[in-house]
């Protein structure tokens, strides 16, 4: 026979992964923050994306641009010589997009990053297919188990 767990200790436990779980999405975001603040890209597919981001404070993103090939885009981003995070959709046009620009600039001896993106999409994969969500996403989050902004959740250390 199972023991029965009482309902407000199993929300409570639901409550504390969804708080780990915050907590290493907040360290990812931080993580970019800095990278961008120093100067590195954060390429994302579209607009939406870029002003998700840009309301979680990371700023120094750019989109593809809709009539240039990924090779052309590629060279473009390799002649800036700046650090690259590659923050694609979780989605299989986002997934295929990533592995050609990734294999573009590695072959042009360029090491983009694709850890940030792989680990936020272990950390939202479930809930969320796209960049473009992230913001509203953490909103509804963060107020629900901290019942705090997502402004003032994000800038505590």
């Amino acid at each position: 026979m199972k023991p029965r767990v009482n309902a407000k200790l199993q929300f409570n436990l639901f409550k504390m992964d969804d708080k780990r779980r915050l907590e290493g999405i907040k360290n990812v975001l931080l993580e970019m923050k800095e990278y961008a603040n120093d100067g590195a890209v954060v390429v994302v597919e579209g607009e939406k994306d870029r002003r998700s981001l840009s309301s979680l404070g990371i700023r120094n993103c750019i989109k593809f641009p809709i009539k240039e090939s990924l090779l052309n885009f590629s060279e473009s981003l390799a002649r800036e010589d700046r650090g690259i995070i590659l923050l694609t959709d979780w989605d299989s046009k986002g997934e295929e997009l990533s592995k050609i620009i990734e294999a573009n600039l590695r072959n042009m001896g360029l090491s983009p990053d694709i850890r940030i993106r792989n680990r936020l999409k272990s950390l939202v994969f479930r809930d969320i297919k796209d960049v473009e969500s992230l913001s509203r996403y953490l909103d509804r989050m963060i107020y629900d188990a901290f019942e705090i902004p997502t402004e003032q959740f994000l800038s505590k250390t």
